[in-house]
This record gives structure tokens, C-alpha cells and sequence, in this order.
């Protein structure tokens, strides 16, 4: 069964964001964001940065050794590494930061590629508030008379979360 350019920016997704294939899928604006990078960088750069991830998967089997490539090839090239950092911040925080002028004077503009929020459903899906054991001010509230018990302990050491967080992946 040959892939989409969907399922590969799902892999590579969860590979950039330390979240599992379940936890992006369960956003519901995967979709989304996978259009909105394709109309902030261009069919032709996404499909670039999706086949050196594909070639990447092929080369490193480990997740970790994968996630070290990946970290190696795309943060410090000037083509991908900006389309990348948007992805996660995307992921993250739910809005697509416009590439910058000089990747848009080298690469071309895009009509896509403004600053912007995705989508209401994207701010409130962000990976951020998952990550911080909260929720979107505003939206997903905690519950009535939740204020009446005391918060949550959220784990300090960002180290055994992020391990923990690896260590719970799947496919």
C-alpha cells in the first residue's frame, strides 16, 4: 500500500513533536495542518522535506536515532529547517508563523504563508496545552466546581516527562 503525503507528514510530525501518531490524530486538525504548511511552503518544498524524511526513515531504524537525524538534517538547512520549526510551532500553539523574508525571497512567496491562526479548532487543540497538563483559557474547561480540589501536580523534571512521553508512542 503506497503511502500519502498525509500519513508521511504524520510520521514526520510525530517525530518533531514528541507526541504519538493517536495524540495528533485525536487533535482533529491534522488535515488541516497538513494543507496549511502545504500552502505556506509550497507543494514542491513539502514534498522535498517529505521524501529526505522517507529517505531518513530508511537509513535510521530506532526512534531515537531517527529523531537524532531528522534533528541533524532539517534544523540546520536553510530550505526545510524554517518550514520544520513551523510545523512544530504549529503543532504546538495552533497558528502558522509566516516563513521569513529571506526563505521567501529564496524560495518564493506563497499566498498561504501568512501569519495566522489555523483555525479555532487549532488553538484549542494545541499540543501546548497537553503538554503543560492544562487547558485553552477560554475553551475545555476543566469542569464545574473544579476550582473546589486542589491542581494537579505537574511533573518539574521536563526530562521524565519527555522520556515518558517517547516511551508512550505508537503507531
Amino acid at each position: 500500500m503506497e503511502r500519502t503525503g498525509f500519513e508521511e507528514f504524520l510520521e514526520l510530525s510525530v517525530v518533531l513533536t514528541g507526541f504519538s501518531r493517536v495524540d495528533l490524530l485525536g487533535t482533529g486538525v491534522a488535515h488541516e495542518y497538513y494543507d496549511a504548511v502545504t500552502a505556506g511552503a509550497g507543494e514542491p518544498i513539502v514534498a522535498k522535506m517529505l521524501a529526505q524524511f522517507a529517505a531518513l526513515q530508511r537509513q535510521y531504524c530506532g526512534l531515537d536515532a531517527l529523531e537524532d537525524a531528522v534533528q541533524a538534517a532539517f534544523w540546520s538547512d536553510p530550505v526545510l529547517g524554517p518550514v520544520a520549526q513551523n510545523l512544530v510551532q504549529m503543532w504546538y500553539l495552533g497558528q502558522w508563523n509566516q516563513l521569513p523574508a529571506a526563505w521567501r525571497e529564496a524560495n518564493g512567496a506563497n499566498a498561504g504563508d501568512v501569519t495566522r491562526v489555523v483555525s479555532a479548532a487549532a488553538y484549542i487543540e494545541g499540543l501546548v496545552w497537553r503538554a503543560a497538563g492544562t487547558h485553552p483559557q477560554g475553551a475545555k474547561q476543566a469542569g464545574y466546581g473544579t476550582w473546589s480540589f486542589p491542581p494537579v501536580q505537574i511533573a518539574t523534571d521536563i526530562g521524565k516527562r519527555a522520556k515518558a512521553a517517547k516511551a508512550g508512542r505508537g503507531k
